[in-house]
């Protein structure tokens, strides 16, 4: 099978050299569309918000909220880009403009495809996004590409710790679970361990998501952690990768998963799962194959936002009230006081141990990803 990062454009080739080649290969394309410059609506300047900044600056609590939503509203619109799942994001932006009154407009792509729009957006000088909020290893490869502005919002001092990173914050976390098709896989036959996954009998009945090298990495630390060998979790994985099959999208998998078009999937979000379930979908993950693993999500501000003070009150918001209508959509918030207890063991991906050699930990699990059956769309 051909490599398949050769027909997935992924920001798990986000290191310096890759991501001067992708600016460079995307300027031309992203030039054609007619590039927008910051011109001072709403405060725009050379990165998009000194303006607003230093007009914010020495206010605090409820005068700095009531003095963005001033703002806001002179500039009247927020361009958010997000990979959170289309229905889960019509509730939450909807929320944002029914309280503040901003007209909120959204482009919504994987973590992936969302990393690469923003470079290339970058490089032409086009200013599409205000603020991001996607996954945490796209938005380190973001924040390493100088496309992010550092923001300190008043709401971290609330968040779980660990939750800042450099120009970024967590806002939540996405758990990745094992899933199956709870009419293919009766009870008897289900998963209880990791290594399970490797048994021939599952041999094209997995689906993998080909981005999902955070897990991966995560899932090799923990074998380790317990007394594996490096070899010995290589030829786990190895054969977990020849009983697969690879489709791209977490959304995606879930809606096959409860199509039957594959009996387990390795790594899919434990909401998305509850959610397919509640609307009907045979899908499960009760019990847990343990450790499941939580990898961070995050929001930014992005340099040159044409909608700077809107994209400051969205970050605050979404980082205080948002969270609780985050866990109102049993998604699994990083305020503290509102943090999910679930069942069994559960690993937070170490996202600066994966960010100090990212391309490495691809190629790792690229080389898994090539051994499955084939790929979907």
């Amino acid at each position: 099978m051909a490599r398949l990062h050769a027909f997935l454009p992924t920001i798990r080739r986000v290191a310096p050299l890759v991501c001067a080649a992708l600016l460079a290969f995307a300027a031309a394309g992203c030039s054609k569309s007619g590039a927008k410059s910051s011109t001072g609506n709403g405060g725009a300047s050379a990165n998009g918000f000194e303006r607003t900044f230093a007009q914010t600056r020495a206010l605090t609590g409820g005068a700095r909220i009531r003095k963005l939503k001033a703002l806001a509203a002179k500039e009247g619109k927020l361009t958010l880009y997000s990979s959170l799942n289309g229905e889960l994001l019509d509730k939450l932006t909807g929320a944002f403009s029914d309280k503040y009154g901003v007209d909120v407009s959204v482009y919504r792509a994987s973590d992936e495809d969302l990393a690469r729009r923003l470079l290339e957006e970058s490089r032409a000088g086009f200013h599409g996004a205000d603020v991001v909020e996607t996954n945490g290893p796209a938005m380190f490869a973001l924040n390493d590409a100088h496309v992010l502005v550092p923001f300190a919002p008043a709401a971290t001092t609330a968040l779980v710790p660990g939750a800042t990173y450099p120009g970024w914050t967590t806002d939540r976390f996405n758990t990745m679970v094992v899933a199956w098709n709870t009419k293919r896989v009766p009870p008897g036959e289900r998963p209880t361990s990791w290594e399970d996954l490797a048994d021939p009998r599952w041999k094209g009945r997995i689906a993998l998501e080909p981005g999902d090298f955070d897990w991966y990495k995560s899932l090799r630390d923990y074998w380790l952690s317990t007394g594996k060998t490096p070899a010995q979790a290589d030829r786990l994985f190895a054969a977990i990768g020849r009983n697969s099959v690879v489709f791209k999208g977490h959304t995606l998998i879930v809606q096959l998963l409860g199509a039957g078009e594959f009996d387990l999937a390795t790594s899919a979000f434990r909401h998305l799962v509850r959610n397919a379930a509640a609307a009907g979908a045979p899908v499960g993950w009760m019990p847990a194959v343990e450790p499941v693993f939580s990898r961070p999500a995050g929001v930014g501000l992005v340099r040159g936002a044409e909608h700077p003070a809107a994209a400051m009150l969205f970050a605050e918001w979404l980082l205080s009230d948002g969270q609780q209508l985050y866990g109102s959509l049993d998604l699994e918030p990083a305020r503290a006081d509102l943090a999910r207890t679930l069942p069994g063991r559960r690993i937070v991906v170490d996202l600066r141990s994966l960010a100090v050699d990212q391309k490495r930990w691809s190629d790792m699990y690229d080389r898994v990803v090539a051994l499955a059956g084939g790929i979907g769309k």
